[in-house]
């Protein structure tokens, strides 16, 4: 399952503006939260280690790592049972925990207080603006476990 295309942001309504890689931004700011909290496949790991641990350690960020190796992509092979549960529910907008509590667009907006007129690709791909929305991704997994063990 594709969950987000850097060419679907690219090709639709991106301000012509800013540079190309900004429409990656969100989906590898999500894509390195995952690999943070390892909901990231074993696959994936076998197949690019030295790159996955640059972005632990914060050598390469998670947009520059899919758009040099899956052309900007965020599909459920690159995540583990568990990161693709989750991304179902809160990444996805129709899923059951985005509807009833909030859903990854939402929360990215809000943390870069995005006004009605900006857009989510007005914001830099840096690790500062990781660490502004890793605590509410956190915030939200664990809100997301406690409702879904609680079924």
């Amino acid at each position: 399952m594709k969950y987000d295309d850097y060419l679907w942001h690219y090709n639709g309504e991106f301000p012509r503006e800013l540079p190309s890689f900004r429409a990656a931004t969100h989906i590898g700011i999500y894509f390195c939260w995952c690999l943070d909290n390892d909901l990231i496949c074993a696959k994936l790991w076998n197949l690019h280690p030295e790159e996955l641990m640059d972005v632990k350690k914060r050598k390469l960020t998670g947009s520059q790592f899919l758009l040099y190796h899956y052309k900007g992509k965020l599909i459920s092979d690159y995540l583990s049972s568990l990161g693709n549960s989750f991304t179902q529910d809160y990444y996805e907008e129709d899923g059951i925990f985005a509807k009833k509590v909030a859903n990854y667009f939402s929360d990215y907006s809000q943390s870069y207080h995005l006004a009605a007129d900006q857009d989510l690709y007005h914001v830099v791909d840096t690790w500062e603006n990781y660490f502004l929305i890793q605590d509410v991704l956190d915030h939200r997994f664990e809100q997301w476990q406690k409702l879904t063990h609680n079924k």
